[in-house]
């Protein structure tokens, strides 16, 4: 049996913004003119959305010989309506079609819905909710193993999770029933239900944010701790801790 530990301390002056809801994350800015962006929020319903076509030349190093590459065309929409004070819906979603390729391909995020009942809440469907600092890597959540950056192609893909919650101004609690980890490209599940599940403990200690997470996740044992505090106010300092058994975690810097 192998077991493997996975420890990474970063300092960064930047700050990466969470993923407890859906569009809490940044509002999409285009970076170049060739994007077209816009997001709309009111008291019932949210939404954001991008799209844009892109294209490149590609020269062989043999002959210089220019190829051209494209059109891409890339949309995706995310969708937030409150159905009640109580009750919400998600959903993100992704289309593609690259000529270069002839191939078309429709990416389901995100879908699902979330109840609030005081400080309770109950959400099922596929769910991006990730605590986890890590700007590159996150060793210490082993469910949501991408990081997000600003940007259209952020990535807000999702788990197909069962999560009640237990949230208060200092501290939360979730458990996670994860039945799929094997999906399909468009992001369907792929798989019989598993019988596996993660837990997740935030605690805000003064100025430090801690997490500590575990559970049973793809057939073996894991588990994960991390720390987030601000230096003077302006430097983000953070540390991450991730640990697997059965297995050898790899990271490259």
């Amino acid at each position: 049996m192998h077991r493997a530990f996975l420890l990474i301390f970063v300092l960064s002056a930047l700050a990466l913004a969470e993923d407890e809801d859906l569009v809490e994350a940044p509002v999409v800015e285009a970076p170049t003119d060739s994007v077209v962006a816009s997001h709309i929020t009111n008291d019932r319903f949210r939404y954001r959305a991008y799209a844009f076509i892109e294209g490149r030349w590609r020269y062989a190093n043999s002959t210089g010989a220019g190829q051209f590459e494209g059109p891409y065309l890339e949309a995706d929409a995310t969708l937030d309506y409150k159905l009640s004070d109580a009750f919400k819906v998600f959903f993100d979603g992704m289309a593609s079609y690259s000529q270069y390729t002839d191939s078309a391909l429709f990416s389901l995020n995100q879908i699902g819905a979330r109840f609030h009942a005081g400080d309770w809440v109950f959400a099922a469907g596929r769910e991006r909710n990730r605590r986890s600092p890590g700007l590159f890597v996150s060793p210490s959540d082993p469910l949501h193993t991408n990081p997000t950056f600003a940007g259209p192609r952020e990535i807000r893909t999702g788990e197909w999770i069962a999560r009640v919650s237990h949230q208060a101004p200092t501290h939360s609690t979730d458990v996670c029933y994860v039945p799929y980890r094997t999906l399909t490209k468009e992001g369907f599940p792929n798989e019989s239900p598993r019988a596996e599940f993660w837990l997740r403990h935030f605690h805000k200690v003064g100025p430090i944010d801690l997490d500590v997470s575990g559970g049973y996740l793809d057939g073996t044992w894991r588990g994960g701790l991390s720390a987030l505090g601000f230096l003077a106010s302006v430097w983000k300092f953070y540390g991450e801790f991730g640990y697997r058994e059965g297995g050898v975690w790899k990271h490259f810097a």
